[in-house]
C-alpha cells in the first residue's frame, strides 16, 4: 500500500469513528437510556439520581452527536487537503475529552 493510500485510509476510519460516535449519542440526547452500568454518562453523581442521569446524559449526548459529526466532517477535510497523521489522530483525541469535561461542568451545575 502506497503511503498516500495509507494516510487515506487513516482518514476513513477515523471519519468513521466520528460518525460512530455521533449515532451512539443520539440514544442518549433523546433519553432513551435508562440508569445503568454500561452505558451512558456514568459518575458517582449521575448513578444516584434518574433525574441527575437523564439531565446529564441528555446534555452530553447532544454534546457527542455535535463533536462526533464535526470531528467526521475534519477528518474528511483532513484527508482531502492531506494533512499529517498527527493532526489526524488528535481530533479524536480532543473530541473525546471535549465531551467528556462538559458533562463534568454540567454534572456540577446539577
Amino acid at each position: 500500500m502506497t503511503p498516500g493510500a495509507e494516510a487515506f485510509l487513516l482518514h476513513f476510519v477515523l471519519a468513521y469513528v466520528g460518525g460512530l460516535i455521533a449515532v451512539l449519542s443520539v440514544p442518549m440526547a433523546t433519553g432513551g437510556v435508562d440508569r445503568n452500568s454500561f452505558y451512558g454518562f456514568r459518575t458517582p453523581k449521575t448513578m444516584s439520581d434518574d433525574r441527575i442521569w437523564n439531565v446529564a446524559n441528555r446534555a452530553v449526548g447532544r454534546a457527542g452527536i455535535a463533536a462526533g459529526l464535526a470531528f467526521n466532517a475534519f477528518e474528511i477535510v483532513s484527508a482531502i487537503l492531506r494533512w499529517p497523521f498527527g493532526v489526524a489522530v488528535a481530533a479524536p483525541v480532543v473530541a473525546v475529552v471535549g465531551i467528556f469535561v462538559y458533562g463534568l461542568v454540567i454534572e456540577r451545575r446539577l
